[in-house]
């Protein structure tokens, strides 16, 4: 590759996503802002043609479900691998008002530090504004997280306030986007 491409996961990525997910796994999954992928790759058996049909089955869900579609697109370095992932939700629900919002995204730790997190969070700002009807959005980083909040404000992002889940250590940072 001759540049940084950003793309949903296609069958001949396997490898390449495996490489991903080992690297969080055994360098930082564990940690407190991590929970929804680590909770993603306890789902991977090792199947990763019905890991794509997960992902295809979450981007349509059944109008009864109560969840709205979450498409997943991975950041590529130039050689290939993984650096990143978000998760772009197109829709809103009152859950999803109050917590996690319409984006989520992570960096492997291996790549952290070298604007993939920014790259990320405006390649969602920039599929809401082109592909959808959305005048705002609701994105959230950890109160721990200093970076993501870095992330997040730098992109235009206003603090909303905090949101705290029952049993949860630490608070999620709630911000609007207009778009």
């Amino acid at each position: 590759m001759e540049k940084n491409i950003i793309r949903q996961l296609l069958p001949q990525d396997k490898e390449a996503y495996e490489e991903y997910r080992r690297d969080f796994l055994e360098n930082g999954c564990f940690d407190l802002y991590s929970r929804e992928l680590l909770a993603k790759f306890e789902k991977y058996d090792g199947d990763f043609f019905s890991f794509l049909a997960l992902l295809d089955k979450n981007s349509r869900p059944a109008a009864d479900s109560g969840r709205v579609p979450q498409l997943e697109y991975c950041l590529f370095d130039k050689a290939g691998r993984i650096v990143g992932s978000v998760r772009i939700r197109t829709g809103m629900t009152s859950e999803l008002a109050v917590s996690t919002g319409n984006v989520g995204y992570d960096v492997r730790p291996a790549a952290r530090r070298n604007g993939y997190g920014l790259t990320l969070l405006k390649f969602a700002l920039d599929y809401f504004k082109e592909e959808t009807n959305e005048t705002a959005i609701i994105v959230s980083a950890s109160q721990g997280n200093a970076a993501s909040q870095r992330i997040i404000e730098s992109c235009g992002g206003i603090f909303q306030y905090f949101w705290e889940e029952p049993g949860e250590e630490e608070p999620l940072k709630i911000y609007r986007f207009s778009l």
